[in-house]
């Protein structure tokens, strides 16, 4: 009976190790804003001056995505990293991303500006 419970816990942290290990392929990307797309839901585009090439969005202008519910977002983070890109572009600074290559919105999850 304990060979059993030992047995059945060591499978479930042996299936969560490799869930959290192949559920994303975090990519980083600096650089200056082109477009922003604000969205009907409150979501919004980037566009940007440099293209990454692990964006499968596959458009030359590869459109990056911060939508709640995606990638771990949450509605007060939309509006946060809205706020940080309209700062990056008003300012003309180039920002940093964070954003998930295997899913074909480039799903962004955080980003920042070097000052």
């Amino acid at each position: 009976m304990v060979i059993d419970m030992l047995r059945t816990a060591m499978f479930t942290v042996l299936i969560l190790i490799s869930e959290i290990s192949a559920a994303v392929n975090s990519q980083w990307q600096t650089s200056a804003i082109e477009k922003i797309y604000p969205l009907l839901t409150g979501d919004f585009v980037l566009t940007f001056t440099e293209i990454n090439t692990n964006c499968r969005d596959g458009a030359s202008n590869a459109y990056y995505y911060v939508k709640e519910g995606v990638n771990g977002v949450k509605r007060e983070g939309v509006k946060s990293m809205l706020s940080v890109a309209l700062s990056a572009a008003s300012m003309g600074k180039e920002i940093t991303v964070n954003f998930d290559a295997d899913l074909d919105s480039g799903a962004i999850n955080r980003l920042y500006i070097k000052f």
